[in-house]
Order: structure tokens, then sequence, then C-alpha cells
């Protein structure tokens, strides 16, 4: 696979315009030698002096997924398998049931929802995380399944955006924090992608995408919210995310967005170990 076209990220955009490059090259949240370290390891891969390693896990069921030796990539895993991270067993998903994964990066979740039956439509922009994505899928015969799609999921109206690569966890490339080189990527709202697949109605709806995920249901409308039975988000409280609240939302931490479902009819709930807020309709 051909490396990304790497750039560095603007001035302004989606991050505050009263912020400098020079603030930005500081120490600013404590992401200055994480920005270095990624740059370094871009920098190898594309010289060709570094590669990822790939092994095969065994999941129950006789499935496997490949992972990434040095990387997040098994951690992940088992927080999905075997930790309960995003619990479906009173679910009971069916046959033609939807599942949207935003943020499935190598297709952990969404192999799992498609081992239930589930129909599931997967997002993942990165470029490092789509190729075994997409591998993982074919890998279990799930092609008719999991449906890929190479975007970000984000607010309504931004057509494409730049995602910030970390290589040091290949599950952490954000939209929002400046942690390394950044790549151009298509935008996809829930709107569109409910019209776009014609939806009427979403089982579950899981977003893990490294501070995004206040801004995708903040934007995504009551009416089209009201279609959803679950939410699982993944949410990180962090100054870096709080900073990009556009004015009249609610926090972008996840007691803010406990209080925000709770008023679009959601019975909410967090857990403190996975950081995971959960809408459930009663």
């Amino acid at each position: 696979m051909a490396a990304p076209e790497v750039t560095v990220p603007p001035r302004g955009g989606h991050r505050p315009p009263e912020r400098s490059l020079r603030v930005l090259l500081g120490d600013e949240h404590g992401l200055r030698l994480v920005r270095l370290k990624n740059y370094g390891l871009h920098l190898l891969h594309r010289l060709g002096l570094r590669r990822f390693r790939t092994r095969s896990v065994d999941l129950p069921g006789g499935m496997k997924i490949l992972v990434r030796e040095d990387s997040h990539d098994a951690l992940i895993v088992r927080e999905v398998w075997e930790e309960d991270m995003y619990p479906l067993g009173d679910l009971d998903l069916t046959e033609g049931d939807v599942v949207i994964d935003c943020g499935a990066q190598i297709g952990s979740f969404s192999l799992l929802a498609a081992s239930r039956g589930a129909r599931v439509l997967a997002f993942e922009p990165c470029p490092l995380n789509l190729e075994r994505l997409r591998e993982n899928v074919a890998l279990n015969s799930f092609e008719e399944r999991v449906e890929v799609t190479g975007a970000a999921v984000f607010r309504p109206g931004v057509a494409s955006t730049e995602l910030h690569l970390t290589y040091t966890n290949l599950g952490g490339h954000s939209l929002l924090g400046w942690i390394g080189p950044a790549v151009r990527v298509p935008c996809l709202s829930l709107a569109e992608i409910f019209e776009r697949h014609g939806l009427e109605r979403c089982r579950l709806l899981k977003l893990d995408v490294e501070g995004a995920e206040c801004p995708i249901l903040y934007t995504a409308g009551s009416e089209l919210l009201a279609r959803v039975e679950r939410v699982y988000a993944e949410v990180i409280d962090h100054p870096a995310i709080e900073a990009f609240r556009q004015p009249g939302e609610a926090p972008h931490d996840h007691a803010g967005l406990m209080e925000f479902l709770a008023g679009e009819g959601f019975e909410v709930g967090y857990d403190a170990t996975t950081k995971v807020v959960t809408g459930r309709r009663a």
C-alpha cells in the first residue's frame, strides 16, 4: 500500500483560530513528545526502515483476526472480545439488524457484531487501519455482512478534513488533536449515512473516534437519534477535546454526553473503567 500523502496541519480549520502554530509546536496538553515520536516513526515507515509485523489471533467460533505487533491491536481485540467493552448480550441481534461502527479500526467490534448476525456498516478513515479492516472481514468471509467505508464520521457539512496519525497507538488517530502527521480523509455525517443506506432503524451505534463522539451526536438531530435503539460511545475527558466545542453545545466530556442523551430519551450509563457512555431505549 502506498504511503498516504502527509501534510502539516494548517492554522485554523477545526482548530480554534487564535491558536498559533508556535503554540501548537509547544507542549500544549503535553503532546509535544508524542508528536515528535509520531513524526519520527512515520519517517521510518516511509523510508522502508520499519514495518508492522502481523500475526493471527484466534477468536471464538473459529474466527481469526490479524493484528500488528508492537501496537494496540491485540489490546483492542481483548477489550472487545474478552472484556465485553461494548456488551451485546442483551441485544439479541438477528439478521437484518443494523449496527453502525464508527471508528472500526481493524474490525474487532465489526466482526463481533457480524458474528451475532447483524448487518454492519463499518467506517474507518485511517489508511494504516483500512487495509487491515478489509483483510479481517475477508478472512472471516463476512463480506456480505460487513460493508467497509474508508471515511471518517463527523459533523454535517464537512466533506473532508485532516486525520492526525499516531504510530504509537494505531487505534488513536484523531480528527481533532494534532498528535502527528496528517492525511486528508473524506467525511460523512450520521444523516448522510442513514440517507445513503436507507436506514429506518439502527439497533446499535458504536463510536470510538478519538474525541469526535460528541460533535457527531450533538449534531445528529432528534429525528435521527429517535431511530437509534442503543448508543455506545467511548469518551475520553481531555481539555484538547473540550477545546473544539462549538457555541451552544453541551460539554465535550462524558457528563455532557450523558446529559445530552438523557434529553434525547435514552437511559444513560457510564463505565469509568472503559470510559464508555451508554444510551439505551427503554
